[in-house]
């Protein structure tokens, strides 16, 4: 679990990570079905309905219910950048 404040190196995988960094700015709680334009942009979405085509696609549901967990962070650079 992540905490805000905290730093992280970004993973590809399980198992692997990546020497990219971030830090984790805010993490909260959020029914799919409240995601806005807004929200669907920071996501890198046009809007809301490609938001949710494309969540179909990756878990195969979509329940506006359902809660899920946003983390808004900022990308710090690679870890060879501090070396």
């Amino acid at each position: 679990m992540v905490k805000p404040g905290g730093v992280y190196n970004l993973r590809t995988d399980f198992f692997t990570y990546s020497p990219h960094l971030i830090q984790v700015e805010r993490l909260y709680e959020q029914k799919l079905g409240d995601v806005t334009l807004k929200d669907a942009k920071k996501e890198g979405y046009l809007d809301p309905e490609e938001f949710r085509e494309d969540w179909v696609k990756l878990y195969k549901d979509w329940t506006s219910d359902r809660y899920v967990w946003v983390v808004e962070f900022s990308y710090l650079g690679s870890i060879r950048a501090f070396i």
